[in-house]
């Protein structure tokens, strides 16, 4: 997989003032479509906190199998187990 790992070459203006933001495809997620795309998308915000957008993701296990049925929270754990890596 390409890496597109890149910050973005300005601050952004957004409602928090100029903030970074990161885009980044965890080794831990299959690759993307496209050169462009990110799995991640991570703003740092000022006062140290950081907003994460996500894109893409299912809560599958290690063969594929979509993990616990009907049951978002526990499919939302799954797939920060699987971003973290």
């Amino acid at each position: 997989m390409r890496d597109i790992r890149w910050w973005h070459g300005k601050r952004v203006p957004s409602v928090f003032g100029m903030v970074r933001m990161t885009l980044d495809n965890p080794e831990s997620v299959a690759a993307p479509f496209g050169d462009r795309f990110a799995h991640v998308a991570r703003v740092d915000l000022p006062g140290g906190g950081a907003l994460l957008q996500l894109a893409g993701q299912v809560a599958v296990d290690d063969e594929g199998a979509v993990v616990a049925p009907g049951d978002a929270g526990a499919q939302a754990e799954r797939i920060f187990e699987i971003v973290d890596g």
